[in-house]
């Protein structure tokens, strides 16, 4: 179901429709009004550039939480093939210990 929400950026009033939560998009529309306001105090630029450098600024952040995802579900990949491995070496080494187990019990003498 469609959602749709009323927001203001900068002063500027937006209709939205999205599928997300009202909440959902209240939160993202503040976090755009945020980048874009510390843009303007930080440089002074006018709202269109402050909105341009925003976007920018924000599209960074996702490629870096996209790379930073990316190298984390590589390592889990890397934990889990690891983790493989060693099961079949502690099954390999359970094997060998019963066999040398059977063998002392069969070996006569001992």
């Amino acid at each position: 179901m469609k959602t749709r929400v009323e927001v203001t950026i900068c002063d500027m009033e937006y209709v939205l429709i999205a599928e997300d939560s009202e909440e959902y998009i209240k939160k993202t529309a503040a976090y755009v009004e945020k980048k874009i306001d510390e843009v303007r105090e930080s440089s002074g630029r006018s709202i269109v550039n402050a909105a341009v450098l925003a976007a920018l600024n924000i599209a960074d952040e996702k490629f870096n939480a996209e790379r930073m995802a990316d190298n984390l579900r590589e390592q889990i990949k890397e934990i889990f093939e690891e983790n493989s491995k060693l099961k079949d070496e502690l099954a390999g080494l359970k094997r060998e210990l019963s066999r040398a187990k059977q063998d002392k019990q069969d070996t006569p003498g001992e």
